[in-house]
């Protein structure tokens, strides 16, 4: 049983959390919090139940559920509402009828309650997909020792995602961009340069988050021969801007040295960065976070690592930590879906590289990846250090 909440607020998302599993004590709950873990969570498919806050501040709830329904249309979908006004309701129901919504609830007590019995009569009604086998695309690490290499052509990766869907996909980031475009044509010259410098920055995370999106409508890296080429220092540089209201809330540092050009996509080396940098900050306890990111040739690849000074890996979680909703002993508690780092292996493994970590000394933890290099690429590996 897996199930998808599509919710920002960590207190919605516990107390539906904790509903799914009453009635379900073996569930995968996977939290999107934004539209990037929403797209993944799609690609990434597998999906029996999906529930849907309908004031999301970062998309149109309708616009997200006709994605799930689109992408999967046997899954059942719940919208749910902090609004209380009548009017708001009634347009609400009568708009989720519309749109074949399978059961919609206010986050109240009463609304809850009605949830709790829509969970048990779906449970005596369903016909039990859990234990039929299903392709997912992901897979667990082997037992032990690295993420092993594997060959250029993935035949567990998902399919390119329909036109339709990627539409759906897109839609949040065009509002995005269509609030910001407002607030420009209507305030700009009230703006001071902070506050243009603020929106031309959300312009940009978004536009780079569309290169994402498109990004996933490609075939296998490996499915046939590849030109992608990216500067590694220029993905650096924007992965960190697009993470600059974490880095500024842990006042963290972000330290990084020379890294070479790579015969990958750019937008596959940012999933990878982003995923890593991020979960070094999230999960450092240290007063200050620290992470630092390098390079070394090996061979005609490339070794690249990113290293926190955090609580580090537990021996036993460094390779369940790369499946599918897969965390460790440190993750419980904190927000996050559990992908991250499922997305960093299969993106590795599809230009054929493997993902491991291991310790970071004096504390902390190293998580090492390789990546084909492009011919003469020590010489392309001079860049300006990222530091935050």
């Amino acid at each position: 049983m897996r199930v998808l909440v599509v919710e920002a607020d960590s207190a919605i998302q516990a107390v539906l959390g904790a509903l799914v599993r009453a009635q379900w004590p073996d569930a995968q709950v996977c939290a999107a919090t934004d539209a990037v873990v929403f797209a993944e969570a799609m690609v990434r498919g597998g999906i029996d139940l999906c529930a849907v806050r309908h004031e999301l501040p970062w998309a149109d709830a309708s616009a997200v559920l006709t994605a799930v329904q689109r992408r999967a249309p046997g899954v059942r979908c719940v919208c749910l509402t902090t609004a209380s006004a009548p009017q708001v309701l009634l347009a609400l129901g009568r708009r989720c009828a519309e749109e074949a919504v399978w059961h919609t609830a206010t986050v109240d007590n009463a609304g809850l309650a009605g949830l709790v019995s829509a969970f048990a009569e779906l449970d005596r009604t369903w016909t039990d997909r859990r234990t039929q086998p299903r392709p997912t695309g992901w897979q667990a690490p082997a037992a032990n020792g690295p993420i092993a290499a594997a060959p250029p052509a993935i035949a567990d990766s998902p399919p390119p995602l329909p036109a339709a869907t990627l539409h759906d996909l897109h839609e949040p980031l065009r509002s995005v961009d269509r609030y910001l475009q407002s607030l420009l044509c209507r305030h700009e010259a009230h703006l001071v340069p902070e506050a243009r410098d603020l929106v031309d920055k959300a312009r940009g995370a978004a536009g780079r988050m569309r290169q994402r999106l498109d990004a996933l409508t490609a075939p296998p890296h490996g499915a046939a021969p590849s030109d992608d080429v990216c500067d590694a220092n220029e993905v650096l540089r924007q992965t960190v801007a697009d993470l600059d209201a974490i880095v500024a809330s842990r006042a963290a540092q972000v330290r990084a040295g020379p890294l070479p050009t790579l015969a990958v996509r750019p937008a596959d080396l940012a999933a990878v960065l982003q995923n890593l940098v991020s979960n070094a900050i999230k999960f450092c306890s240290a007063a200050t976070p620290v992470v630092e990111i390098g390079a070394e040739a090996d061979g005609d690849q490339w070794q690249l690592w990113v290293a926190d000074n955090g609580p580090g890996v537990a021996f036993a979680d460094r390779q369940r930590i790369f499946g599918m909703f897969e965390r460790g002993a440190g993750g419980q508690g904190q927000p996050g879906s559990g992908i991250g780092l499922a997305v960093c292996a299969r993106t590795v493994r599809r230009w054929g590289g493997r993902i491991w970590v291991e310790d970071n000394h004096p504390a902390g933890a190293r998580f090492l990846w390789t990546a084909p290099g492009v011919v003469d690429a020590a010489s392309d590996a001079a860049g300006q250090a990222v530091a935050t």
